[in-house]
């Protein structure tokens, strides 16, 4: 499974070269209708190879962990939820290369599609590199204070956050962590208060939050993602709370 997220995450990598080089091409001088139209087809083949990456099944992926010895995620997640939400990112990309394979052989400009169709790119493979930093992490993981965890998490998703945190929390995990807190953080406003506590056996991350800022398919990902890693998350209608096993120092 492992083998299929690289697939996805070297394919995206590769077709943002291509976008690039083909912008360039097109930008460098006036092509004919005749050029505009091949490079035109060109995103279109890009956007059906696409389609016929191998599919990521969720179903199979797992923490290795029975809900037992893992102690912190007593429930599977829905693996079904997740899944429909990396098969949603990936139509969109395949949409807007259709979209700009249209705008091209037709004269119109394609520089605003083409930022999205990047956007749309970008996010497809952070979400991949999620679940691969989480279901495959290093053999020796670096130890960190939870609230740094925090506060590193909101400077890479460029958010201004309050951290209220009154103790230390060491965690571990940290290159699966700090993308998990940047991806439910970058839904929250600026100024917010992100609480950080600790129990005997886990932090807790509490992140003010509503349901329509992630969307229902994102947070089953989000949690899904959270389970891969041996975390919780969960989320009612004014919160977001992350559960992250702490370190024995």
């Amino acid at each position: 499974m492992g083998r299929a997220i690289r697939r996805w995450r070297d394919h995206l990598a590769e077709t943002k070269s291509f976008v690039r080089l083909a912008l360039s091409y097109l930008q460098s001088y006036w092509p004919n209708a005749e050029q505009r139209a091949h490079v035109g087809s060109l995103f279109a083949i890009e956007a059906r190879t696409l389609t016929l990456l191998p599919s990521i099944e969720t179903a199979d992926l797992h923490t290795g962990l029975t809900p037992h010895q893992s102690g912190i995620t007593p429930v599977r997640p829905d693996a079904t939820r997740a899944a429909h939400y990396l098969r949603g990112l990936r139509e969109r990309v395949c949409a807007w290369l259709r979209a700009v394979s249209s705008a091209a052989q037709s004269g119109v400009a394609i520089e605003p599609l083409v930022r999205a169709l990047d956007g749309a790119m970008s996010e497809l493979v952070a979400a991949c590199e999620l679940i691969e930093l989480l279901l495959f992490p290093r053999e020796v993981d670096p130890i960190i204070e939870c609230g740094e965890a925090v506060a590193r998490a909101a400077d890479a998703s460029r958010r201004k956050v309050t951290i209220d945190c009154n103790e230390p929390a060491h965690v571990s995990q940290v290159r699966g962590l700090l993308r998990l807190l940047s991806a439910i953080l970058v839904d929250v406003e600026e100024g917010a208060v992100v609480r950080v506590s600790s129990s005997i056996t886990r932090a807790c991350v509490e992140v003010p939050s509503t349901r329509e800022a992630q969307g229902e398919d994102r947070w089953a990902f989000l949690k899904f993602c959270a389970y891969l890693g041996r975390m919780r998350f969960e989320r009612d209608d004014v919160r977001a709370v992350l559960l992250v096993p702490l370190v024995v120092l």
